[in-house]
């Protein structure tokens, strides 16, 4: 299914993965991400749950 949605098997960093959910998201909406939907998507790329997260 991976591959269904563009990803392959070699590693994304975290700016490529932006990069490529932006593009999705603009795609289906029009719009791109937000500041507080880049921090959110950085915050669980990293490893942190969204209650830690939103505390900030």
């Amino acid at each position: 299914m991976a591959d269904k949605v563009g990803f392959n098997s070699t590693a994304m960093d975290t700016t490529e993965v932006l990069k490529y959910l932006d593009e999705l998201v603009f795609a289906q909406t029009g719009k791109h991400l937000d500041s507080l939907q880049i921090a959110i998507i950085k915050g669980v790329l990293s490893g942190r749950k969204y209650a830690d997260i939103a505390k900030e």
